[in-house]
């Protein structure tokens, strides 16, 4: 039987909708495969990313930069164009000679002959004789100093009192001095305890026990307790600070060291974790302006003006520039204004410029690179770094406008080095009172080394007077119109 025209129109229109649908599903297959690849391509420019980060462009040490990615030598200098050594009509650089009076011996040698003929028959010339001398350090030979604590017998009761210690005689077997250059040797050259104590042996002549080294730190540590202190308080009380973080390890668990750096005291705290509380803790008091990088722990300062490290960010433009597409295009735009800036920078450090005609050209450069941070934010795969960059949107040009306040952050993190390689080579503390020794004596040796001071001479000072129960020595600066116009407290 025939098909009618109306059973065909309704069966090409279930074909047509049969084909709507499987369009349909190929269109929504095609859009899900779409979706994974960008995702997937995310993804893989993320790793690949990941994958090149090294010191150059984020916030890696050099140290932990892989092999294949050291930085290239410096092409040898050609053959043949200089000679090694002083070069000819260099003016030379000589020991510079100790005065007379603390010379130990002096000798005065006169020419036996002629050297040209052999004759003995000579006069002197009159002019000043040439100078040579000779340093070098005697053989080493403690001294031991005994007392002898008598017993005496009561005749009215038959009691028996052994004398005490005349005041001032440490109770430990090792004097202040000797103390003193053990927390030298571990805290300040690195030096573990067994090497303290092959060294004494070698070099003083003095036996001393592992726990004897330990000891020793004890009470330096004790010693520098309130000079510790002392630097805390005053470090509050200044116009600006640095301030940065690095990992530690106390009784095999990581926890952060901290420095809060100032121009004439720097103070360290070792703290179980990099947080808020542990920010607040460090900064306690402070209300000056606070130079540092983007870690979360500082988001709460808003006691004074803050400054951001351009060297971090300037890191992250170089790895912005390494991507493809807008987001490297960007990043190139970036570091050429940074390089710009820092340009400008250090032409005013060096009176080329003035502070005046520095803003002025700082205007331009800051609406460039925001215009440009926007611009990432809304169009940039890795919109979330430019949205935190902007988050600090204020901190980014304090160093701009208020004298004494530089782009960097790089002087809390030259603070942190020393400590970095004490980590390293000890592997951290094992207890809590290794952490205050710790503490203490960071904060001594960046302070004294800060104010040209010695820190052997302080820390014996420091060792008597805990000994004798007098106040300590101070890690404070010496009161000076230098000093004096840094201190707001003073």
């Amino acid at each position: 039987m025939a098909v009618s025209a109306r059973q065909q129109i309704a069966q090409l229109e279930a074909r047509l909708a049969e084909q709507a649908e499987t369009l349909a599903q190929r269109e929504a297959t095609i859009a899900e495969l779409t979706a994974k690849l960008e995702a997937a391509l995310k993804r893989i420019e993320e790793l690949e990313a990941k994958l090149n980060q090294d010191s150059s462009n984020s916030s890696k040490p050099p140290s932990s930069d892989p092999w294949w990615k050291q930085r290239p030598k410096k092409a040898p200098k050609q053959k043949g164009k200089r000679k090694r050594g002083g070069q000819k009509g260099h003016k030379g650089h000589r020991r510079d000679l100790l005065p007379e009076e603390q010379v130990r011996h002096i000798e005065d040698v006169h020419p036996q002959e002629c050297h040209n003929c052999g004759s003995s028959k000579l006069v002197p010339e009159g002019s000043e004789p040439l100078r040579h001398q000779v340093t070098d350090i005697p053989i080493i030979e403690p001294f031991t100093d005994e007392w002898r604590q008598h017993v005496g017998v009561c005749v009215d009761c038959g009691e028996t009192t052994r004398a005490e210690l005349p005041p001032g005689v440490p109770r430990s077997n090792f004097g202040p001095a000797l103390v003193a250059l053990v927390a030298l040797l571990t805290g300040v050259y690195r030096v573990g305890k067994r090497g303290v104590q092959r060294l004494l042996g070698d070099v003083f002549n003095v036996v001393m026990s592992l726990g004897a080294v330990s000891n020793c730190e004890r009470q330096v540590g004790e010693a520098l307790q309130v000079p510790f202190d002392e630097a805390r308080e005053y470090a509050r009380h200044q116009a600006s600070a640095n301030a940065d973080e690095t990992s530690w390890r106390e009784k095999s668990k990581k926890v952060w060291l901290w420095v809060m750096a100032t121009t004439w005291v720097s103070v360290f705290h070792i703290l179980p974790g990099r947080t808020k509380q542990c920010a607040q803790y460090v900064l306690e008091g402070f209300k000056g302006v606070l130079v540092t990088d983007r870690c979360k722990s500082y988001l709460f300062y808003t006691a004074g003006q803050r400054q951001i490290c351009w060297a971090h960010l300037e890191r992250d433009f170089v790895g912005f520039s390494e991507r493809g597409a807008i987001t490297g295009t960007i990043g190139d735009d970036l570091l050429k204004l940074t390089k710009k800036m820092f340009k400008w920078w250090h032409e005013l450090g060096d009176g080329k410029i003035s502070r005046t005609t520095f803003r002025r050209r700082m205007k331009t450069v800051r609406r460039e690179v925001e215009e440009l941070l926007e611009m990432g934010q809304e169009q940039s795969s890795q919109s979330g770094k430019f949205e935190d960059i902007l988050k600090h949107r204020h901190a980014l040009w304090t160093f701009v406008n208020v004298d004494g306040i530089g782009p960097t952050n790089n002087h809390a993190e030259q603070q942190v080095r020393h400590p970095v390689l004490i980590r390293k080579l000890s592997g951290g503390t094992q207890s809590e009172r290794g952490s205050r020794f710790v503490e203490r004596m960071l904060t001594t040796i960046a302070s004294l080394r800060k104010q040209q001071r010695n820190v052997h001479a302080f820390l014996t000072e420091a060792c008597k007077a805990r000994t004798k129960n007098e106040p300590p020595p101070s890690l404070l600066p010496p009161r000076t119109p230098d000093t004096q116009q840094i201190d707001p407290a003073a």
